[in-house]
Parts: C-alpha cells; sequence; structure tokens
C-alpha cells in the first residue's frame, strides 16, 4: 500500500510540474504576419477580429489599447507616425495592423478591411526601405522602414515575455510574473496533495499491522 502511495505522489508531482512549465506560452514573430491595435469597445476592432480568427488562424496576434502593454506599444506606433506627417486623426486611429514579412514591417493598415484579396496582396509584399500606410484598402503616405525598427524589437520581446491571447474579452497579455506567480501556486497545491497521500498511506499501513 505504500509503494502505491509512493507512486500516486510521484505522479502528482510530475502531473503539476508539466501544468507549472506550461503557464507560460511565449510566441515570437515567427508564424504571426498581422499584429493589431485595437480597442474591445470597438466594433470595427472586433470585427476584424473576427475575420482574422477565420481566415488567418496563427497568423495574427491583437493588442488591446485598454492594457498597460498594448497602449505602450501603440502609442510608440502612433508617435512615429505622427513623426513623418501623418495625421493625428489617423494615427491614433483603431484598428490598425502592421502587416508583418520576414520579422520586418512591409505594410500598416489603418481601418476595418474584410477583403481576403487585399490581405493576401500585402502578405505577398516582401521587406522594403519604405512602409506603405492604407486607410482602409486606399494608400496615404509611407515611412521609412528604419522607423519602426525599435517598435518590431519591442514587439518581439513583449511576445517571448508574455501569454499573449487574441480574445477581445479578456486582458491582452498575461506577464510572465503573474504566471509565475500561478505556477508557485499550483506547486504548494501539488506538495499538500503529496502530503495528504502521505499521511493516509501512513495510518493505513499503520491500523493493518498486528
Amino acid at each position: 500500500m505504500l509503494k502505491k502511495a509512493f507512486g500516486l505522489v510521484l505522479t502528482l508531482l510530475f502531473t503539476m510540474a508539466l501544468l507549472t512549465t506550461h503557464v507560460v506560452i511565449p510566441q515570437t514573430l515567427d508564424g504571426l504576419r498581422l499584429i493589431t491595435f485595437g480597442s474591445q469597445s470597438c466594433p470595427h476592432c472586433r470585427a476584424l477580429h473576427d475575420f482574422f480568427s477565420k481566415n488567418y488562424v496563427g497568423m495574427y496576434t491583437f493588442f488591446w489599447v485598454e492594457d498597460k502593454v498594448g497602449s505602450e506599444l501603440f502609442a510608440y506606433l502612433a508617435g512615429v507616425e505622427v513623426s513623418y506627417g501623418l495625421s493625428t486623426n489617423y494615427a491614433y486611429a483603431v484598428p490598425q495592423t502592421l502587416v508583418l514579412s520576414e520579422g520586418r514591417a512591409v505594410a500598416i493598415v489603418i481601418g476595418e478591411v474584410t477583403n481576403v484579396d487585399f490581405w493576401n496582396g500585402l502578405l505577398n509584399l516582401k521587406p522594403n526601405t519604405s512602409i506603405p500606410i492604407y486607410l482602409g484598402n486606399n494608400r496615404l503616405v509611407s515611412i521609412p522602414q528604419e522607423g519602426l525598427t525599435q517598435l518590431i524589437t519591442n514587439i518581439n520581446y513583449t511576445l517571448k515575455t508574455s501569454a499573449i491571447t487574441s480574445t477581445p474579452a479578456t486582458t491582452q497579455a498575461t506577464t510572465s510574473s503573474n504566471a509565475n506567480a500561478s505556477g508557485a501556486n499550483l506547486t504548494g497545491v501539488a506538495v499538500v496533495a503529496a502530503g495528504v497521500v502521505l499521511a493516509v498511506a501512513y495510518f493505513i499501513v499503520k491500523r493493518r499491522k498486528p
């Protein structure tokens, strides 16, 4: 009986170790082609989110401006656009999508566009020295590639250190520190459970002794 109890303890600890290992699921820019900044209260943002979820599964992620990380990254993007002459009316509008290729921006789209051909055309672009900005499917201006280098670096860092969810009704990012706290709680549960199993096994064995 005691051997069985120890086996159960090991199984519990192994299971909880797996859970704590997978609390944080970091991403990178590899495979991500569409990065959108939007507001959870914006119907156009939610419609674009639904469109991407149906047509570009695994290729997109959303940063919600209600969250600290999302708002900081979006403010940086808008600031760059304004510095190169884009009107603040457009620069601070959402939804706003970065189209990536080979980890570099190839286009920026302001507004809700639910046309697969339009997005496929942008996704076929290769990195260039300039990045076109579209309002809907109409081209406005272009900004130099180097203007977004730091933003792309910041986004990549955020994806590597955060567990991102693209669900509109939930918070955009769960930081690794919060995830580690959850992992610590799960480990505590495993230890308590193991202790209970050992205690029960001990009393059962003790009662069976002549």
